[in-house]
């Protein structure tokens, strides 16, 4: 086992629901034994914790500070030579791609977004993502990233594909080594909202003059009764936020950033 699929693993262990999942696994032999209350304890952790996760004020709690480090600038005022766009994750077989790779929704927000600068400015677009996987039968996520630009009608020649990278710090690390290439210096990063914090960061600590360019918002903010309401996708939500703060932690212990 690569590095990269040990710390994917440890990742969806310790985060939900697999987490939950392990909790409700080590209580049974407390129910088995009749310790009652620490059954009950570790019951009403796990179904507390997956409402709580699940309505959108805890939600948004949780993405906030991450989607809003970094202000959405004027598109009309970007300065930079170069736009960079981050992979975000693949489904690996579509039947509507013949089947092929097709990107996740997070992917294709973050390329509308890359498309609006590139109508304005005409840059070049540096997509960077490897496969996931090594798998040698499907393209890289900047293969795919490649052909839905081209489909919405950008030329070919303005697009420049980094197909290695498999995490954050890698994107930035190959992406140095392109603009270094070109005499590049500074690109406008587009990301997810909430993952902008941490591939600035990652970004910066290549020396790299980074304009972000966050896109793919979560937070709602105004709130109904139905907010209270337990959704998927509010778990969802909170399960790649709180992945982000592990992420941030994991960046600092291990990279010093």
């Amino acid at each position: 086992m690569n590095l990269f699929m040990f710390f994917k693993i440890l990742s969806w262990l310790i985060l939900p629901p697999a987490i939950f999942i392990i909790i409700l696994l080590i209580t049974i032999p407390f129910i088995k034994s009749g310790k009652k209350i620490i059954s009950i304890a570790l019951v009403s952790f796990v179904g507390i914790s997956l409402y709580l996760l699940s309505i959108e004020p805890i939600k948004d709690k949780i993405l906030y500070p991450l989607e809003y480090k970094y202000p959405f600038p004027n598109i009309d005022k970007l300065d930079c030579d170069v736009v960079v766009t981050l992979g975000g994750g693949l489904y690996l077989y579509s039947p509507d791609e013949n089947g092929n790779s097709s990107l996740k929704a997070p992917v294709i927000k973050r390329l509308v977004t890359t498309f609006k600068i590139w109508k304005k400015y005409k840059k070049k677009i540096i997509l960077t993502g490897g496969k996931p996987f090594n798998n040698g039968k499907y393209k890289s996520e900047a293969e795919i990233m490649a052909n839905f630009l081209q489909n919405l009608g950008v030329n070919k020649k303005y697009l420049i594909l980094e197909t290695s990278s498999l995490n954050t710090f890698e994107n930035a690390k190959l992406t140095k080594e392109i603009l270094e290439e070109h005499k590049w210096k500074k690109v406008c990063l587009v990301t997810s909202a909430y993952h902008m914090p941490r591939a600035v960061s990652v970004f910066k600590h290549f020396k790299i003059d980074t304009t972000p360019v966050p896109t793919d918002y979560r937070t709602s903010i105004i709130y109904q009764y139905i907010s209270y309401f337990p959704q998927t996708d509010n778990f969802n939500d909170s399960v790649a936020g709180i992945h982000e703060y592990i992420g941030i932690i994991f960046y600092k212990l291990r990279y010093g950033i």
